[in-house]
């Protein structure tokens, strides 16, 4: 488990703890959602990373907050990976 920030729409920012797994990593970003979405990530520095919906803004999901060049919508978390996950 890790201690991440979780940035919901229109709340503010909340610690959360999240497992480092695929499966548990998109049923978090999919919020209160009956559809299970992908989740997924971008570095915003060097070892911290932003989890998110891939794909919120086509299923129509809120509009949440802009990190650095991306608009995020829905749920997204904010966390810190080790630095060779963005050597692969």
């Amino acid at each position: 488990m890790v201690t991440a920030l979780m940035f919901q729409p229109e709340q503010n920012p909340m610690p959360y703890q999240l497992c480092d797994d695929g499966e548990y990593l998109n049923h978090c970003v999919s919020g209160n959602s009956c559809l299970i979405y992908t989740a997924g990530a971008f570095r915003l520095e060097d070892n911290i990373a932003v989890v998110y919906c891939r794909n919120g803004h086509l299923f129509s999901l809120p509009c949440n907050r802009r990190v650095g060049d991306h608009i995020i919508c829905g749920t997204f978390y904010i966390v810190r990976v080790k630095k060779e996950i963005w050597s692969r």
